[in-house]
């Protein structure tokens, strides 16, 4: 009888034994099929210079209060000389101002050096809670503000009403955007807008950490891979490299501003120098009513820069003379255009270049030589090497 009972018992035992086990095993198929395809999640643009973060942290896939992203957008990438207030929920011993170092590196309590240059307010904040949550937070809730911006920079100067050094919030901006920001081009400006833009810039290189600096949002990366093992294994050495091609962009102020021609709002990127020159002057001398200088604002012919200076004298002749220096050569080159076969189109109306010098009628050196004292030095030696050559020419 009793072992009847004992072995009823054992049975009824091991069933429900068996109950439990297969209720635990179907649970958890579940908890594993309920993750989602990409876990553990991964920075979207960390560089490849930090490290792999393949935890989970709640408070990083959260991302907290961002109000910075809010105003910057997920595009704006950190750099040297950034001011960032970074601050840890519910543990505010932990909250610091940091400025980003040359190198890329920002310091925080416990966890140190981790690398902010090159990364978006996002991934830092990912990689912040990532690495508070290897020892000594449970799910970290991280926020990042770039307070102050200092490392991507617009330099634009000349013909504005208030040039400046400019501090953008994004990645890029456009051209009209930034001369607005400074006031708008002055009476004085010329047609001809030029960004300068480095194309290609290396950093410092510090053999004691494995890789090359970090990417700066300049270069697209460029270099990073080719260097990725840093230090002397990759030919470098403790020492600032500097290497920059200039890419001149050239723009007209009439297409940007008079007819807001959207092919000429070009995309400006931090690092970018605009300079907008003051329009160039030609000069006119001779049988006119209005001799002297004048600003060339935009595109002109000869026919059209000789009416700026009024009506021709009764003794003025139909023939003038035009002096251009050439860029090459420095050489004085002169040409004489019939006005008459000009205005009836009979000959090509030639454009008129900065520093052009227009004689109407006489020519003697005598003649205008009191008119060019009255302009500028330039005009007076274009003018006196132009006359000298055409005399021994002649001769």
């Amino acid at each position: 009888m009793r072992d009847g009972t004992e072995r009823l018992i054992t049975g009824i035992t091991g069933k429900i034994l068996a109950i439990v086990i297969f209720n635990l095993l179907f649970l958890f198929n579940n908890l594993i099929q309920a993750q989602p395809a990409n876990w553990p999640p991964q920075s979207s643009t960390a560089n490849k210079r930090t490290s792999t973060y393949v935890m989970p942290v709640a408070g990083a896939l959260q991302g907290g209060p961002n109000r910075t992203s809010s105003i910057l957008g997920e595009d704006y990438l950190i750099g040297s000389g950034d001011v960032l207030d970074i601050k840890v929920f519910d543990s505010e011993d932990l909250n610091r101002k940091v400025r980003v170092g040359g190198d890329g590196y920002i310091s925080l309590p416990l966890i140190g050096s981790i690398i902010a240059g090159g990364l978006s307010v996002p991934d830092l904040e990912f990689n912040i809670a990532y690495e508070y949550s290897l020892k000594y937070l449970k799910d970290p809730q991280i926020s990042v503000y770039v307070l102050e911006f200092h490392s991507k920079r617009v330099a634009v100067l000349g013909e504005v009403k208030n040039p400046q050094l400019l501090e953008m919030t994004r990645n890029k901006s456009n051209l009209l955007e930034m001369i607005s920001l400074c006031g708008g081009v002055t009476k004085d400006a010329g047609d001809l807008i030029y960004i300068i833009r480095p194309t290609t810039q290396y950093n410092s290189v510090d053999n004691n950490r494995s890789t090359a600096q970090y990417n700066d949002g300049r270069n697209n990366g460029y270099g990073m891979e080719a260097y990725d093992s840093g230090g002397d294994e990759a030919g470098w050495e403790d020492e600032d490299y500097l290497r920059i091609r200039d890419e001149v962009i050239t723009v007209s102020v009439s297409e940007l501003v008079k007819y807001q021609n959207p092919l000429s709002n070009v995309e400006v990127l931090p690092g970018d120098m605009i300079s907008i020159p003051p329009a160039p002057f030609y000069f006119v001398f001779g049988e006119v009513d209005k001799p002297g200088a004048f600003m060339l604002k935009q595109k002109m012919t000869a026919l059209q820069a000789i009416s700026q200076a009024g009506k021709f004298s009764n003794i003025a002749k139909n023939k003038i003379k035009l002096i251009r220096e050439d860029i090459d050569t420095r050489e004085k080159i002169i040409t004489t255009l019939d006005i008459k076969k000009l205005a009836k189109g009979e000959d090509e109306d030639i454009k008129i270049m900065g520093g052009d010098v227009l004689l109407v009628g006489k020519s003697t050196m005598r003649e205008v030589r009191g008119q060019l004292l009255a302009f500028s030095n330039t005009a007076l030696s274009a003018f006196t090497s132009a006359y000298a050559y055409e005399s021994v020419r002649d001769r």
